[in-house]
C-alpha cells in the first residue's frame, strides 16, 4: 500500500527547486498534510475525480477561527495545490494516470473575479488607522506601501530594512520565484514609513524575541510580520471603520492597485512591472473594470448612445431634405443678385 504521505516531501523539494517561495511551499504542505490525514490510508493509486469532489465537499464544511466557513479562494487553493502536486506525481512517472485531470478548481463562474476597493474605501480603509502606538504606525506604513505599490502580501512582510530608500521613495522587492524588481512608492506612503521606522519600529526592537529578525522593516513581538498577524491587524482595521462585510482580503488592495491606476490612465506595461508579472496575460484582468468604466462614460455621453439620442425616421428626413433645399436656394438667390450688381457696375 502506497499512502499520499512519503510524496509530499518530494513536491515540497520540487517547488523548492522551481524558486517558490518559502510561504508558497509552507502553504502547500500544509494543504497536502490536510488531504492526507482526511484521505486516511487509502492508497493513492485508488483516488481519483470522486476522491476530490468528496474532499471538496468537506472543505466547504470547515469553520475558520471565527466559526465561519472558509472562504471560497481559501477552497480554491486547496484544489489548486492538490492538481499541481497529483499533475507533479504523473510527469514524474510515479502515478500512471493524473486523477486531477478532469479536476475544476474554479467553484464558480465568478471565481476569477477580484474583491476590490473603491477609490473612497480604500481612503476610508487607511484613513481610519490609528498611528498613535507603534502597532499602528506600522499597520498604517505597511498597508499605505501595499496600496501605494501594489505589493503581495509575503513581499511587504519580507521587506529588509536596507532596501529601502526613503530619500528616492523606491524600494527593492523579493517577488515569487525570488526575482527581484524595484518599485517606487507614494509620498503618502513615504511619510507613513518614514514615521513608523523613525518612532515605532524603535519600539518593536525593543520588545523583539527574535532578534535575527531585525533586518526586516516590519515587526512583531516574536520577529518578522506574519501573514496570520497581518490578515488579523487587516481585518480588524476594516472592522473599525465598517468595511468587514464586503469580502475584502489583503490581496485586495493589490487588486485595487492595479485598478486604480490602469482608471487614471497608466500604461498597461507599466502596471505589468509594477506588480511584478512575468505576462501581461496576468495583468490585463484588471483591464476589465476599467473597459466596464469606459463602457459606462461611452453610454451616458456618446450622442448615439445617450438617452438623448433619437432614432431618425422619415419625418426627420423630410424636415432635413427641405431645410437643405432652402439653404441651396438662399446660396443660389445670394449668387444671382451679386451677378446683377456686377453687370450693373
Amino acid at each position: 500500500m502506497k499512502t499520499i504521505l512519503p510524496y509530499i516531501p518530494l513536491f515540497i523539494d520540487y517547488q523548492k527547486g522551481c524558486g517558490l517561495a518559502i510561504s508558497t511551499r509552507k502553504r502547500a504542505k500544509y494543504y497536502l498534510m490536510r488531504f492526507a490525514s482526511w484521505l486516511g490510508e487509502i492508497d493513492i493509486r485508488e483516488v481519483d475525480l470522486a476522491t476530490f469532489l468528496s474532499y471538496r465537499e468537506y472543505l466547504t464544511t470547515l469553520r475558520n477561527q471565527k466559526g465561519e466557513p472558509i472562504r471560497r479562494i481559501s477552497i480554491e487553493h486547496h484544489l489548486s495545490v492538490l492538481k499541481g502536486f497529483f499533475t507533479y506525481l504523473y510527469r514524474s512517472d510515479l502515478l500512471l494516470i493524473n486523477p486531477t485531470e478532469d479536476l475544476s478548481v474554479n467553484l464558480s463562474k465568478s471565481s476569477n473575479e477580484h474583491t476590490m476597493f473603491s477609490k473612497e474605501d480604500i481612503v476610508l480603509f487607511l484613513d481610519t488607522i490609528p498611528i498613535e502606538t507603534p502597532v499602528g504606525q506600522r499597520d498604517r506604513a505597511l498597508f499605505e506601501l501595499i496600496y501605494s505599490s501594489g505589493l503581495r502580501s509575503e513581499e511587504a512582510a519580507g521587506l529588509l530594512i536596507d532596501h529601502v530608500n526613503l530619500d528616492e521613495r523606491i524600494c527593492l522587492v523579493k517577488g515569487k520565484g525570488n526575482r527581484e524588481r524595484y518599485v517606487p512608492f507614494s509620498n503618502t506612503a513615504c511619510r507613513f514609513l518614514a514615521k513608523y521606522i523613525g518612532e515605532g519600529r524603535g519600539e518593536l526592537l525593543k520588545a523583539l524575541v527574535n532578534k535575527d529578525a531585525k533586518q526586516f522593516v516590519f515587526l512583531s513581538s516574536t520577529g518578522k510580520l506574519s501573514w496570520k498577524v497581518m490578515r488579523t491587524r487587516f481585518n480588524r482595521n476594516l472592522k473599525d471603520c465598517s468595511l468587514e462585510d464586503k469580502g475584502f482580503t489583503i490581496h485586495s488592495i493589490r487588486h485595487s492597485t492595479a485598478t486604480h491606476l490602469l482608471e487614471n490612465g497608466a500604461s498597461i506595461r507599466y502596471v505589468q512591472e509594477l506588480l511584478g508579472h512575468r505576462s501581461l496575460k496576468t495583468t490585463q484582468i484588471y483591464t476589465r473594470p476599467t473597459v466596464e468604466n469606459i463602457k459606462g462614460v461611452y453610454r451616458t455621453f456618446h450622442p448615439r448612445e445617450n438617452e438623448y439620442f433619437k432614432e431618425v425616421d422619415d419625418e426627420y428626413l423630410q424636415e432635413l431634405t427641405k431645410l437643405k433645399a432652402e439653404l441651396i436656394a438662399g446660396k443660389e438667390e445670394q449668387r444671382r443678385k451679386k451677378r446683377n450688381r456686377a453687370a450693373r457696375d
